[in-house]
């Protein structure tokens, strides 16, 4: 456990300084960003609190189109260095087993979507607050409604386990980004066709969108975090047993 728990230090401490943190502080500004010129220019007044709208198209336009390919270029990252260089040969000579190697590269990768998350959640509250003093025709009455909001950030981000359990086994099996990249990108376009199809429900991609709406959230919360343990258990056996260059 003391090996796993360096490994895993390890991992967060050689990612300092990267394009994989600033990425965490970015990214999620996008979609905040974008909703909130959106409101700025065409919000108009309402009877009904925005709050809600607000939150629902933000985390939406995250967890569809941003938060894929955020997945593929932060679990494209953290494998990157040992792609170069045969930074896997170095890694694998340390006396640790394998397996402890990848899950600490695993749950790094999932530690910087948490906390792109976070971030996301600081900055739709900060836009939300900001909106109806710049443009005070807009109606935010009524408070924040915090249940919603922890609830879509929840929600979407166990959810979203399963993509990046999928995704840092492409990007660690195979070398360079093109091919996670066009992955991430083809099932981000597909998702966008899937959304009113059946088998959507169960589309890993729309996950985290699912787990916004009452009727189909009970299926992605589950199938979320269970696909990913699933897809780690045979990711770990996979990339355990090959060689590497």
């Amino acid at each position: 456990m003391i090996v796993f728990v360096r490994s895993l230090q390890a991992e967060v401490w050689k990612l300092r300084r990267t394009l994989a943190v600033w990425m965490v502080l970015l990214a999620p500004l996008i979609p905040v960003s974008l909703q909130f010129f959106i409101l700025l220019d065409r919000g108009r007044a309402s009877e009904q609190s925005t709050w809600p709208s607000f939150l629902q198209g933000t985390f939406s336009l995250w967890s569809i189109f941003m938060l894929p390919l955020f997945i593929v270029l932060e679990t494209a990252l953290v494998n990157g260095t040992e792609h170069a260089a045969s930074g896997w040969k170095q890694m694998f000579a340390l006396p640790v087993e394998r397996w402890k190697i990848y899950l600490a590269k695993t749950l790094t990768s999932m530690l910087l979507v948490a906390g792109a998350y976070c971030v996301l959640m600081v900055s739709v509250l900060g836009a939300g607050l900001l909106l109806p003093v710049l443009k005070p025709v807009m109606n935010f009455s009524g408070g924040i409604p915090w249940a919603t909001w922890a609830g879509y950030a929840w929600g979407s981000f166990v959810a979203s386990l399963l993509i990046v359990v999928i995704h840092f086994w492409l990007s660690a099996r195979f070398r360079g980004f093109p091919l996670p990249l066009g992955v991430g990108i083809g099932a981000t376009f597909f998702a966008v066709f899937a959304t009113s199809a059946r088998w959507g429900e169960y589309y890993p991609w729309l996950l985290p969108l699912n787990s916004m709406f009452a009727q189909r959230a009970d299926t992605a919360v589950v199938l979320g975090p269970a696909g990913a343990c699933l897809a780690l258990a045979l990711m770990l056996f996979d990339l355990s047993r090959r060689d590497v260059s």
